[in-house]
């Protein structure tokens, strides 16, 4: 048990009874504040986190369907390349055809050209 010298040397000369009460109280009441306070960052800080996982949730959500639509774009894409392919494969195709049904008619002119030719011919030299 301390004793009334070692109180003085620990808590300094006052008056041990009214005045350390009233320093408990103010010392309770300053923590009790300071407790008030912490409680209040912490909750401000559970909103604040609250608030940001809900902006993430939405940020997330709107890049999933970003995601989506560039998955479908590249589908789309890869199809119309496809496409593409073929209808160079077509076309080719049709140009080669139109050159050899130009080259026939050519061949076709110059032969009844030449048929006409040899008739005016054997007709100028038969008579």
């Amino acid at each position: 048990m301390l004793t009334r010298s070692d109180r003085i040397d620990l808590f300094g000369d006052e008056d041990l009874e009214a005045g350390g009460l009233a320093d408990r109280a103010r010392m309770v009441e300053s923590s009790e504040q300071k407790l008030k306070r912490g409680t209040d960052r912490i909750q401000e800080s559970i909103r604040v986190a609250n608030e940001t996982e809900s902006i993430g949730a939405g940020i997330l959500e709107t890049l999933s369907g970003q995601r989506q639509t560039m998955l479908r774009a590249r589908d789309n894409l890869g199809e119309m390349d496809e496409d593409m392919t073929r209808s160079r494969g077509i076309l080719s195709t049709m140009s080669r055809r139109v050159t050899m049904h130009r080259l026939i008619i050519y061949a076709t002119l110059a032969l009844f050209v030449t048929a006409l030719l040899m008739m005016i011919l054997f007709k100028a030299f038969r008579t």
